[in-house]
């Protein structure tokens, strides 16, 4: 078996409780048994984690959440690449991975990508941003943001909703104007969410 396809597995240690530390080597079994050679790389933010690394891999994997996605989605377009991506949701949301209909179950994820094909989706940009999942501004868009680590660990989605509840006294409105195919829409708004998935925490 030729084990010159490579694959890179950037995966996030913060996202979802750290869980993924304790399934990398099922997710690389999984991939090595397939015929590639996982090359899994622990990310940093503040860093491109392709900076350092040749351009042969076949695929991409990232194993996180949508902030996750969505960092190495830009990193990735930063060093023009454009290379399938793979995604094994383990952070607190997973929105557009449940989207897609991709398990939560990490190394049965692995196994979609493997048995999976490749499928063009829609990616939004805004101000030379990748956004894969969702735009939001006004009330409680800074909420993801805002809520500490520790706190998404230990509770899951639950620390949304009490960071989110702080938010409720702020109720400015916020002037939109929008310009469509058929013509334009024009409304104050609190909040404005633009989704390319289905959900948002």
């Amino acid at each position: 078996m030729s084990m010159d396809r490579r694959v890179l597995i950037l995966y996030n240690t913060k996202a979802g409780k750290g869980k993924i530390r304790r399934k990398m080597d099922d997710i690389e079994e999984v991939f090595f048994t397939a015929g590639y050679t996982p090359c899994s790389k622990l990310l940093r933010f503040g860093q491109n984690p392709f900076d350092d690394e040749p351009q042969d891999f076949e695929f991409v994997v990232v194993c996180g959440g949508d902030g996750t996605i969505n960092y190495v989605v830009n990193a990735m377009t930063a060093k023009g690449l454009n290379l399938p991506l793979g995604i094994i949701p383990t952070g607190t949301a997973n929105d557009f991975a449940g989207a897609l209909g991709i398990s939560s179950r990490p190394v049965e994820a692995a196994r979609q990508i493997i048995g999976g094909k490749i499928q063009n989706i829609d990616c939004g940009r805004v101000n030379g941003l990748y956004f894969v999942n969702i735009l939001s501004f006004g009330m409680f868009t800074t909420t993801s943001q805002h809520t500490p680590q520790e706190i998404k660990n230990r509770i899951g989605k639950a620390a949304y909703i009490i960071e989110g509840s702080k938010e409720l006294h702020n109720r400015e409105y916020i002037p939109i104007h929008i310009l469509h195919d058929g013509g334009t829409i024009d409304v104050n708004s609190m909040i404005t969410l633009i989704f390319n998935g289905e959900t948002a925490g």
